[in-house]
């Protein structure tokens, strides 16, 4: 059988042989903690994001991150003001809805706003649902699995009017298309090095000036210098390919949708700001679960977010059965012409030979 073919990037990417050696030779050069160096290294990292007003601290990643945020929250705001609404969006994945689903056990009311066709939250619609109560949104800049950039300057300017604090998962953006966080006056940034090609279990949360809490002050992580300084290469890495994926990335996914148009997929997303390497299709007549089985035999890995993409489509007014197929293929910067055009390939075959029954 020929080599994988990996389009399942919706959480992790393949770590960078480059990236972590680098991290080895610091750990082994300053095992001593140098604090000087690990704070400059922290600022140049927020610069680099241009989150120069924040300060950094580790997490294990995105899940961690939204946790140690929302928690917080509820620690040091909800239970003092009283203002137990946090909004989020109806499409919003793990980890930010599973943390809000388990600070309703403490009084905390999650409410999931709805969200256009296209997958995004309007501006109108954000202050439609915001009440009294109301105290922080939280949602990611570019969905994982679909790729929708929201409006998020919009969002946050109303949230400034109503003076809701808003924390900001950017992991999924970092490095897909060019943006600046000091465009969105958010109080919490997070982001995860897994989707930057380093190791599983180094996040990033970046906390506005006079946003550290007494709970954050307590649970946040200084992290090693290695830690700080691969995360730091992380992001830098990824933002020397942002035109890659504007230009090269992009050019593959649209080989990739012609010809799956061809085969009379449905496409989604097509008018809407997304980013470069997402792509969600259909078969109608073909569960995801099957198209991805006989994907997966062929050496093929899409993704349906585990079953998570299902919610997601039914929240964008797709029908049930048409959003129950649909399948997101999430290409990299190390995607190559000839791993798309074999994937196109073993689709077309699959559904010659596995599916016909059912189309």
């Amino acid at each position: 059988m020929a080599e994988w073919i990996f389009l399942d990037h919706y959480a992790r990417t393949r770590p960078s042989k480059k990236l972590i050696e680098e991290m080895g030779r610091l750990q082994l050069q300053h095992w001593m903690e140098l604090g000087e160096k690990k704070g400059a290294v922290k600022q140049e990292l927020c610069e680099a994001i241009g989150a120069q007003d924040h300060s950094l601290y580790l997490s294990s990643g995105s899940s961690e991150g939204s946790f140690q945020v929302l928690f917080a929250h509820y620690a040091d705001s909800i239970r003092e003001s009283g203002r137990t609404h946090i909004l989020t969006l109806e499409t919003e994945c793990s980890p930010i809805a599973k943390t809000i689903k388990t600070l309703e056990k403490f009084e905390v009311k999650g409410k999931a706003l709805p969200v256009n066709a296209q997958g995004q939250l309007t501006r109108q619609a954000l202050t439609e649902a915001v009440r009294p109560r109301s105290s922080m949104l939280s949602f990611s800049l570019a969905h994982p699995l679909t790729g929708v950039i929201q409006p998020a300057a919009d969002l946050i300017e109303v949230c400034r009017e109503h003076e809701i604090r808003v924390h900001l998962d950017i992991g999924s953006a970092l490095g897909k298309f060019a943006f600046w966080t000091c465009l969105f006056d958010a109080d919490f940034f997070t982001f995860d090095g897994a989707l930057l090609h380093l190791p599983e279990g180094i996040g990033g949360i970046t906390v506005k000036e006079g946003g550290l809490t007494p709970t954050l002050r307590k649970t946040l992580k200084e992290g090693s210098l290695a830690q700080v300084s691969g995360l730091l290469l992380g992001v830098q890495a990824a933002q020397e390919q942002i035109d890659h994926y504007a230009m090269e990335v992009a050019r593959l996914r649209d080989i990739f949708e012609e010809k799956m148009s061809s085969l009379a997929a449905t496409l989604f997303f097509q008018e809407v700001d997304r980013l470069a390497n997402c792509s969600v299709i259909a078969f109608e007549g073909v569960h995801s679960e099957q198209l991805l089985f006989h994907l997966e035999r062929k050496g093929v890995f899409a993704t349906t977010g585990e079953g998570a993409l299902a919610h997601v489509m039914k929240a964008c007014g797709v029908r049930g059965s048409l959003a129950h197929a649909a399948v997101s293929f999430i290409l990299s910067d190390e995607t190559t012409e000839e791993e798309v055009l074999r994937t196109c390939a073993v689709i077309e075959e699959v559904l010659k030979e596995e599916l016909a029954h059912v189309l």
